[in-house]
């Protein structure tokens, strides 16, 4: 059975007593406050929190975070999927706007040097030739 006690300088300890050995470890803190509140019994943590180190979230609609040693929310799910589809779907636009360019590029190209040679048969007429 887990228990949650305080150890040297006020640091809260965890004590996981499996198969008579000892596994000493720290409780997570974020600006000298952690979920561990102490206590024997394993059961002393802050509003919201479980668990032998307090880092499960009592509320299934939130996670924990070990950087803030809060139970944050998971968010709107909907909005989530939406924002990724919008840019699949602008992915997948650009894609198809650069194909339909590399398609169209042969036939733009042709048109571009054919006027260019007309161009250039025109000023050769006038007499207008580089030197």
């Amino acid at each position: 059975m887990p228990s949650l006690i305080r150890g040297p300088a006020d640091v809260l300890l965890c004590v996981l007593c499996q198969n008579r050995t000892e596994d000493i470890e720290l409780c997570d803190t974020y600006n000298g406050t952690s979920p561990c509140l102490g206590g024997v019994d394993g059961t002393k943590c802050a509003v919201g929190h479980e668990g032998p180190r307090c880092q499960w979230c009592s509320d299934p609609d939130r996670y924990y975070d070990a950087a803030s040693a809060t139970c944050k929310e998971c968010g709107n799910l909907e909005r989530y999927a939406l924002k990724q589809l919008a840019v699949l779907l602008a992915i997948i636009v650009f894609f198809a706007l650069l194909r339909l360019a590399s398609l169209r590029m042969p036939r733009l190209l042709a048109r571009i040097s054919g006027r260019l040679a007309q161009f250039a048969t025109s000023v050769q007429h006038l007499g207008l030739q580089a030197k």
